[in-house]
């Protein structure tokens, strides 16, 4: 059974103040957390589409604050589509710039799994688009089940 969600990207308008000697100030963050839950019986690969201004985004599969899973690119837009696919037989990470479709599989951080699959059970999506603009989020997950 495909699912899927969106992940809203809120305005965190409490700004970080420091008692510092002088002002300080922290910027306005940006950043959205979405729980979705895979019924099924196997874990379920994501297509996670991010679409707006990037700098450097992430996504983090998280079960009680912890973080079990995480894709994160190394590249800056004001405005670009990317697309990662985690299903096996078509992964693939996709920028569309201009209209123009190509691999950025090498601007991902080697460091994370970066191909998410989603474990079976009630998990917490974060996302962080690194920008201080409303950048839109959607995934989609594939439950797998046994039939007789």
């Amino acid at each position: 059974m495909k699912k899927s969600t969106e992940i809203e990207v809120d305005e965190n308008t409490n700004k970080k103040v420091f008692p510092f000697p002088y002002p300080f100030i922290y910027s306005t963050t940006f950043n959205g957390r979405k729980s979705v839950t895979n019924s099924g019986m196997f874990k379920a690969p994501m297509r996670i589409l991010i679409q707006g201004a990037v700098d450097n985004p992430m996504l983090s599969i998280e079960k009680d604050g912890v973080v079990v899973s995480k894709l994160r690119l190394i590249l800056s837009r004001s405005d670009t589509t990317l697309e990662i696919e985690s299903n096996p037989t078509d992964q693939k990470i996709e920028e569309t710039l201009n209209g123009v479709t190509t691999s950025i599989y090498e601007k991902q951080d080697f460091t994370c799994d970066n191909f998410l699959f989603l474990p079976v059970g009630t998990y917490d999506l974060y996302f962080e688009p690194g920008v201080s603009k409303k950048t839109k989020c959607s995934i989609s997950f594939l439950e797998g089940y046994i039939a007789n």
